[in-house]
């Protein structure tokens, strides 16, 4: 069996052709899992620079919050501070007034609960005499009949002797211990 030079060059040709196809059918299949292998590097990268970038952003914002809340705090509690300094001036002060109302009422008080008494009205010197020891319903009942006297004495007080108008500013002094006193049981008649 002898082959002819025609016969090997068309088998050598022939076998060419088949690894040429198959060089090119694999070496592209091997391109293209190279140029995938390439393309899955640089892919990585960029997300790893984008999720760098991103993360880097992320800090400088959540940085920028914090610095922006910490500002605001500072001062929310420096303005906190202020109040509470004026507060305690207020509440100084406050003190000192209560202070000066207990003076002035300890040194008339007696005197004006003197000159409201009268002999013809028992209920309203017993209650006199309590003050300022009175219950709820005694400082009513003694603001009723101080009202109702005052009253009387508003309507005339052009005839009034100046006996009369000093009793008319001893019941408005009482009338004002006895709303004193419904302020600090925190109540109204």
């Amino acid at each position: 069996m002898s082959l002819s030079i025609s016969e090997i060059i068309s088998g050598a040709a022939l076998l060419l052709a088949i690894g040429s196809a198959l060089w090119q059918r694999y070496g592209v299949i091997l391109d293209l899992k190279k140029e995938q292998g390439t393309m899955a590097l640089s892919f990585e990268e960029k997300l790893g620079k984008m999720k760098d970038k991103y993360s880097n952003e992320l800090s400088e914002f959540k940085d920028s919050i914090q610095k922006h809340f910490t500002s605001q705090a500072d001062t929310f509690y420096g303005e906190l501070g202020k109040l509470s300094a004026q507060l305690v001036t207020i509440d100084n002060r406050m003190t000192k007034q209560e202070m000066k109302m207990d003076l002035f009422w300890g040194a008339v008080q007696d005197t004006v609960k003197d000159m409201l008494k009268q002999p013809v009205h028992l209920r309203k010197d017993e209650l006199l005499d309590k003050f300022p020891n009175l219950d709820y319903n005694e400082l009513c009942e003694l603001k009723a009949m101080l009202i109702e006297e005052k009253g009387v004495l508003i309507t005339m007080t052009k005839q009034l002797s100046p006996t009369k108008k000093v009793y008319l500013i001893s019941l408005a002094l009482m009338l004002a211990g006895i709303d004193s006193r419904l302020i600090d049981v925190g109540r109204k008649c």
